[in-house]
């Protein structure tokens, strides 16, 4: 079950790839407003920018996960380029339908295991 808002893990994790695409959007110098409760929402976009690897950390050692999957847009080489650097591999293109609140959209599809996880931070 993925719980409402962003005060969980998974919700701040899900903050994670927000402040991916806010950078995208925002012309330099940008303010981000954004309303507070748990402070759940904060926490994701301050991890993104400190630390896009923290997110990952989160969701194997808090969560439990054993895969983690990113779906950046194929024509956001901004939001895949943060997958590549944080050593998440590429697997394929995917077509996600199109919605009631937006068109069909290409993205691609980037995953890392809890063991590349493990191996990657053992490594450094």
């Amino acid at each position: 079950e993925i719980p409402l808002g962003g005060a969980s893990a998974l919700g701040t994790l899900a903050y994670v790839d927000a402040a991916d695409e806010l950078c995208r959007q925002l012309p330099t110098g940008g303010i981000v407003y954004t309303a507070t409760g748990t402070g759940g929402t904060q926490a994701g976009l301050v991890v993104a920018q400190r630390d896009p690897r923290a997110a990952l950390k989160e969701g194997f050692t808090t969560l439990g996960l054993t895969e983690i999957c990113s779906l950046p847009q194929s024509v956001n080489p901004r939001s895949f380029r943060v997958c590549e650097r944080i050593g998440m591999t590429f697997r394929h293109t995917v077509d996600c339908p199109p919605t009631d609140r937006r068109g069909g959209v290409e993205a691609r599809m980037y995953t890392m295991s809890r063991d590349e996880w493990s191996a990657l931070t053992t490594d450094n």
